[in-house]
C-alpha cells in the first residue's frame, strides 16, 4: 500500500538519526521510499529541514513529485496555522483525544502535534508489511500515524488551491485598503491645499483693506 507515514520525534537528534538510517536503506522487499522531508516547530513556525527523493517515479508530471514540497509549504502557510489553531479547540473539548487525532487529515495532524523544538520525518512510502519500518523506527521512541497517500494528495491539492484563494483575497483586499487609503489621503491633500488658498484671500484681504486705510490717509494729508 501507498503510504504518508508520519514519525513525531521528541528528541531533534533522533528524528536524523532515523532519516539517515531510512536514508541508507530506503529500498527493500518490504518497502520503498519515495521521498522524505525532516520538518521542525521552531519559534511557532514550522520549516523544512532535510529531504531526499530516492527518484523514483517523482518527476514533475507525476502525482508524487512535488507532494512533500507542496505540503511543508502548505504546514507552514496561514492553512497550517487555522487548523493548528481549530484543532486545538477541537482537542479540548473532545473526550478521546487520541480518536480525534485518528480522525484528523495529515496537515491538521501535524499543525497540532508538532510542538515547540519537536521534529516530524515525513516519508512517503510504499509497504508489503507495516511491520518492518515500526520495528526500524522503534528504539527512537517516535510516534508513528500512516495515512493513504492518494487521500493525502488531493487532500494537499485541495489545500493548495485554498491557499492560493486565500492570498488572491487577502492581496485583494490589501490593494482596496491601498486605494481608500489613497483616496484618503488625497482629501487629505485637497482640504489642506484648500485652506491654504483659504488662508491666502483672508490675507490678500487683510492687505487691501491696509492699503485703502494708507491711501486714505495719504489723501487726508494732501487736502
Amino acid at each position: 500500500m501507498e503510504n504518508i507515514v508520519v514519525a513525531m520525534f521528541p528528541v531533534e537528534s533522533e528524528a536524523y538519526q532515523a532519516f539517515s538510517a531510512l536514508k541508507r536503506d530506503y529500498a527493500n522487499s518490504t518497502y520503498t521510499i519515495s521521498q522524505m522531508v525532516l520538518v521542525k516547530r521552531e519559534n511557532n513556525q514550522i520549516t523544512a529541514g532535510e529531504s531526499f527523493d530516492s527518484g523514483v517515479k517523482t518527476s514533475n508530471d507525476t502525482i508524487l513529485g512535488g507532494l512533500l514540497g507542496s505540503m511543508v509549504g502548505i504546514l507552514g502557510g496561514p492553512i497550517g496555522v487555522l487548523l493548528g489553531g481549530s484543532m486545538g479547540v477541537l482537542l479540548g473539548s473532545t473526550v478521546d483525544s487520541c480518536d480525534a487525532i485518528h480522525d484528523a487529515s495529515l496537515l491538521e495532524y501535524v499543525s497540532t502535534s508538532l510542538v515547540e523544538g519537536e521534529v516530524a520525518l515525513i516519508a512517503v512510502v510504499q509497504e508489503a508489511d507495516e511491520t518492518l519500518l515500526n520495528t526500524l523506527l522503534a528504539p527512537y521512541q517516535a510516534t508513528i500515524v500512516r495515512y493513504d497517500a492518494a487521500e493525502i494528495a488531493d487532500e494537499i491539492e485541495n489545500a493548495a488551491n485554498i491557499q492560493w484563494e486565500m492570498r488572491k483575497t487577502l492581496k485583494k483586499q490589501l490593494k482596496e485598503e491601498k486605494s481608500a487609503q489613497r483616496k484618503e489621503k488625497i482629501a487629505q491633500k485637497k482640504d489642506k491645499i484648500k485652506k491654504e488658498f483659504d488662508e491666502l484671500k483672508e490675507d490678500w484681504e487683510d492687505k487691501k483693506e491696509d492699503w485703502k486705510e494708507n491711501m486714505e490717509d495719504i489723501k487726508d494729508k494732501l487736502d
